[in-house]
């Protein structure tokens, strides 16, 4: 019997072992995830997800930011202005296909449905920076103030990243 009980305690033992470590495995991973997805804040029944912008390219005096917004709220808000003091001016834009042709222009807001999301990529709403009074660098950090009609004002922190795709 007493054999018998201690070959048990040694695989317990083994087994205990081998969940710690697959635990320690899995919680890394999701940490590394975490960092690597984004950062994020959160403002009322607002969800502001990873706002990031691409390194700018020398003598660029122009830029773009990108982010995700969620609604949890019961209610639609939407985002009516933008500023930042690395540029002279902030606009709301929207990247659409016409036909065969690709235009930008300009938008007074961008709604976001009561419990609904939207994502600000390359291809879609952005946020254009125009006036650069500096070069966007991969890995710095800068403020952009969000306004919202009925959420008010937020500022977050927008990351550099020298990326060619949204993250």
């Amino acid at each position: 019997m007493n054999s018998l009980y201690s070959h048990s305690t040694k695989r317990d033992k083994a087994c205990a072992k081998s969940l710690v470590k697959t635990l320690s495995a899995f919680l890394f991973s999701l940490f590394a995830c975490a960092l690597a997805y984004g950062h994020g804040y959160t403002h009322g029944q607002l969800t502001i997800g990873h706002p990031w912008a691409r390194a700018s390219i020398p003598g660029a005096t122009g830029g773009a930011v990108y982010l995700r917004l969620e609604n949890r709220g019961g209610s639609a808000d939407a985002l009516i202005a933008v500023r930042t003091p690395v540029a002279e001016h902030a606009e709301l834009h929207l990247h659409a296909m016409q036909g065969d042709i690709v235009k930008m222009s300009a938008v007074d807001r961008i709604e976001i449905p009561a419990q609904g999301k939207i994502e600000l990529r390359p291809d879609s709403y952005h946020i254009m920076l125009f006036g650069l009074k500096r070069a966007l660098t991969a890995g710095e950090k800068f403020p952009l103030e969000l306004v919202f009609a009925n959420s008010g004002a937020i500022t977050v922190d927008v990351k550099v990243e020298n990326t060619p795709t949204a993250p």
